[in-house]
């Protein structure tokens, strides 16, 4: 059986089949069209998108695609905490844990969202906290939950598109957990580590404590500024500005960088030069004031405590981490196409190793246990398989 596993990041689609044996047999990419700040703004455009990305995949693979899962962005995730109750008559076993968790659903539903994932953060058994409930007695069970949902119609649209592209969605997941949940060790983790991702007019905060995803912040501040800032200051067009900021910023001034020159097409002159040093002498107050302005927007919305991560297009500009250990007071750490392989596809993959370690212990008593004793850490992946069963 085929699986078909679809990414769509802030301005490309990539879609993947995986064989029954959980290998990558086929990947592509397509530019994003009809979809904006996470959420189908053009249901027809969005749809084309995919059809385009499908045929392509069936062409090269001569297989007709069906099961699909789908990695969402993270900009209308939102993250909520919930608590379940069961009153007691035997022993705490899994059929205690499916009702709760179908608790958890009936929840969701009432208020219209659709939950994509949970993580159960405490237990109580009669008030006292446990970190291992199976096999115990007591009166009544308490969980609560933190929980990754969105509005239910926007899961329809997506449905209602893929039925008419006669595929079948069979999962969802979230595309930054699966690659924070990937790059970031057992400590950054359980200690507390707060990923960072300024985009082109937003960006991106993913908080996580004691192994559970604990915030998702949308803040309204990207790069866009300095793109539109350099397009006016060296009179280029906002494309053109955008490929020279990819390309030649820093976050120090360098003296050498007099020497190497760059060709300018200006609007409304002929063709010139500037230096690589001129550029960045002019972006550098454009790139101090966003990070300054991230830093204010952060003040107290983050725990301070947290390791501070910067993943994405910014954590590529040359030498940013100076300004980012100087405006925020703390050592930084990039993740970048430098130091994390294969960047782009690694939300996926870390997509299909959890899927195959599923296959590979198939014993869930084992499991259940096993994942409680790493601190509740992977539940979540425990039960999903439970309830699919059923």
């Amino acid at each position: 059986m085929y699986r078909f596993i679809l990414k769509i990041s802030d301005e490309n689609i990539i879609g993947c089949v995986v064989n029954e044996l959980n290998k990558k047999i086929a990947t592509n990419t397509i530019d994003l069209n009809g979809f904006s700040n996470g959420n189908i703004s053009d249901f027809y455009k969005f749809q084309k998108c995919i059809y385009d990305l499908v045929k392509n995949l069936e062409h090269n693979i001569k297989v007709k695609l069906k099961d699909t899962v789908i990695l969402l962005p993270s900009e209308q995730i939102q993250i909520t905490y919930f608590s379940t109750k069961i009153k007691m008559k035997s022993a705490f076993s899994k059929e205690h844990m499916q009702k709760m968790i179908h608790q958890l659903y009936k929840i969701c539903e009432k208020n219209e969202l659709y939950l994509i994932k949970y993580f159960p953060c405490t237990i109580k058994l009669d008030n006292q906290k446990l970190d291992n409930p199976i096999g115990m007695y007591g009166k009544i069970c308490e969980i609560t939950w933190s929980t990754f949902y969105i509005p239910t119609n926007m899961i329809k649209n997506f449905n209602t598109i893929f039925s008419n592209l006669y595929l079948k969605v069979i999962d969802y997941s979230i595309h930054d957990y699966e690659l924070i949940d990937s790059i970031l060790d057992f400590d950054e983790k359980k200690l507390g580590s707060t990923i960072i991702n300024i985009k082109n007019d937003h960006t991106m905060v993913f908080s996580i404590k004691n192994n559970i995803p604990i915030q998702i912040l949308n803040i309204p501040n990207g790069y866009n500024n300095i793109d539109h800032e350099m397009a006016i200051k060296l009179n280029i067009t906002i494309s053109q500005a955008k490929s020279l900021r990819q390309k030649y910023c820093s976050g120090i001034l360098n003296e050498d960088d007099k020497n190497h020159h760059i060709k300018l097409y200006k609007r409304t002159e002929s063709e010139n030069t500037i230096s690589q040093y001129e550029i960045n002498q002019k972006t550098l107050p454009s790139i101090k004031k966003l990070i300054s302005n991230l830093k204010n927007q952060l003040e107290n919305k983050v725990d301070e405590n947290n390791r501070l991560f910067f993943i994405g297009e910014f954590a590529e500009i040359s030498s940013i981490e100076v300004l980012l250990k100087k405006y925020f007071q703390q050592n930084i750490y990039l993740f970048n196409n430098s130091n994390i392989t294969n960047l782009n596809m690694r939300s996926i993959q870390s997509y299909i190793n959890k899927t195959q370690t599923q296959k590979k212990n198939p014993n869930h008593s084992y499991k259940f246990y096993h994942y409680i004793l790493l601190g509740l850490k992977k539940i979540y992946d425990m039960i999903k398989k439970w309830l699919m069963e059923k």
